[in-house]
């Protein structure tokens, strides 16, 4: 699964630790296939309608990331301000940034991994970090021509060993993420055939009614696949292995205080080396949300974390709040002479209406294609399939303005609660009117969540067991309080039935479209990107304009 996650039902060494030469190892063997199987299915279903339960907030974590990200990008190479001035970003800083990209979805309350990487990415100051003031005027011939008269004029060969050494760190961490192609577009190749399939058996099987109700359940669970493409589209990878790697340090516990982490000063005379003054102010931060980060341990569930390691990435639907926070954290945001770059990179409302529409369009558009066939389908009207289907798109426009909104005011809030109900933000403020919103966010948020995991579990339960198959379902709903007397269409071969075929395999190649169309979508995204951000990391040594 592509989807980032933080903790797991996992097998414990116990059921593994035996001996088949043995009698007694062949029992135990047969108990941890038993045993085995039952966690790992359990720990499946768990998360896949986790994920159905929370994909609105999900996309708009996961389109936040992603509009970030092309912005940071988009803003590397420096920007132009009038004839013969330009604002740039120095060596270090756009190292900063590019480390924001790479590894912006870490959590920064675990391991301190902001800190960490800035120190062990680059060794050596560079000639670079003194020419970061914007609006000076820009002299090509100070920078020579390129990498050969960049070496040749200012940087020394130690000097240049570091550079490369930064260049090969920064592409490891976007290299060891798998291909699109493998980690999404397969799997989604494989939902669209099964999907086609179905289409194809209505050819053969007009009129019948369970073959249309499943098609609309599977367009519904479209929703998670849409998921998987967002997720799979950004560039910062959901495996923090090999940043721990790079930083050579060992796992931390979530409990853990900052005393005695590596917050403590640096003495490396880096030029990537934080200032006393971000690491106050970053361990001040992450001292205010340790309380309220680990949840308690009945609350688990006997979950461990996926990833052993130092570093711990956050739940998909606080990507982008967690990326923003890198930046806010980072010197490169600070200072007047950086407003052109806030500017350049924050998210207006313009933007977070972008995000809030093309997530509930992600949601909205095979939920109106079930809720159509399900409604259509004889006998036509809202009756139990169809009203899960509106039930369960209402929860999430809830919570894709809810997370829209929590978004756009935890800017630089490093919390991650690993609780999609528990999260919040010390950036509210204490007013009648902030505690209000908050309040009544709170309120609405419990309530679609609740209703999301209900229609999702127990729509979809209740459509595998049959039970929406009973008559007493396909009354509507406005009957429901006066069901008596009411008549049903049980001839599949009738005109009506037969006409709503029709309308059915119509609407199921739409859905195929659609999803072959995101899909596509999301893999030129990655692709665009990845290719732009290689491009700089190359280009570390030059002043590039060309970044449209």
């Amino acid at each position: 699964m592509t989807i980032p996650r933080r903790r797991r039902w996992e097998v414990g060494d116990f059921f593994f630790n035996f001996k088949l030469n043995r009698l007694e190892g062949l029992a135990r063997a047969f108990i941890s296939l038993i045993v085995a199987g039952v966690v790992v299915i359990a720990d499946t279903v768990v998360w896949v309608f986790t994920i159905f339960t929370l994909a609105g907030p999900m996309l708009v974590g996961g389109l936040h990331e992603a509009l970030l990200d092309y912005r940071i990008v988009k803003t590397l190479p420096g920007i132009v301000g009038g004839p013969n001035r330009v604002q740039f970003l120095s060596y270090p800083e756009r190292v900063k940034l590019m480390l924001v990209v790479l590894c912006g979805n870490l959590d920064l309350a675990v391991g301190d991994p902001q800190i960490l990487l800035q120190e062990r990415i680059a060794l050596a100051s560079n000639p670079f970090s003194r020419l970061s003031i914007s609006q000076e005027p820009f002299d090509p011939s100070r920078w020579g021509t390129g990498t050969a008269g960049m070496r040749a004029s200012h940087v020394s060969e130690e000097q240049w060993k570091d550079l490369e050494r930064t260049q090969v760190q920064l592409r490891a961490i976007l290299t060891c993420q798998y291909s699109f192609g493998s980690i999404v577009g397969a799997p989604v190749l494989f939902y669209l055939g099964s999907f086609f399939y179905t289409v194809i058996l209505l050819e053969n099987r007009k009129g019948d009614n369970s073959t249309a109700h499943s098609l609309a359940f599977g367009e519904w669970w479209m929703a998670l696949p849409f998921v998987a493409i967002v997720s799979g589209c950004l560039l910062a990878s959901n495996n923090p292995s090999t940043s721990t790697a790079l930083v050579g340090k060992g796992a931390v516990f979530e409990k853990d205080t900052v005393e005695g982490s590596s917050l403590e000063p640096s003495h490396s005379t880096s030029s990537f080396a934080m200032s006393d003054h971000h690491i106050t102010r970053h361990s001040s931060a992450i001292s205010e949300l340790r309380p309220g980060k680990t949840l308690p341990r009945w609350a688990q569930f006997g979950m461990t974390p996926v990833f052993p390691t130092r570093f711990r990435p956050v739940p998909m639907w606080e990507r982008g709040q967690m990326k923003t926070s890198w930046l806010a954290n980072s010197e490169v945001w600070d200072g007047k002479e950086r407003t052109w770059l806030r500017n350049k990179i924050q998210l207006g409302r313009a933007a977070w209406i972008t995000i809030s529409s093309s997530a509930f369009l992600l949601i909205l558009f095979p939920a109106t294609i079930a809720f159509l066939i399900s409604y259509n389908t004889p006998r036509k009207g809202l009756s139990c399939r169809s009203f899960t289907f509106v039930i369960y798109t209402s929860c999430q426009m809830v919570l894709i303005i809810d997370a829209a909104w929590r978004g756009r005011e935890h800017a630089g809030s490093a919390a991650s609660t690993n609780s999609f109900l528990l999260s919040q933000s010390h950036s509210y403020g204490t007013s009648p009117a902030h505690v209000l919103i908050r309040t009544v966010l709170a309120i609405l948020r419990s309530l679609a969540f609740l209703g999301a995991l209900f229609t999702g579990f127990a729509g979809t339960l209740m459509q595998i067991l049959g039970v929406y198959g009973n008559c007493r379902c396909a009354i509507p709903v406005t009957k429901w309080l006066n069901p008596w007397g009411q008549t049903f269409l049980i001839n599949p071969n009738s005109n009506e039935a037969r006409q709503a075929s029709d309308m059915w395999r119509a609407w199921g190649y739409v859905a195929i479209i659609f999803m072959a169309i995101v899909c596509y979508g999301g893999w030129w995204y990655q692709r665009f990107l990845r290719h732009k951000f290689l491009l700089q990391v190359e280009n570390l040594d030059a002043r590039k304009t060309d970044w449209a």
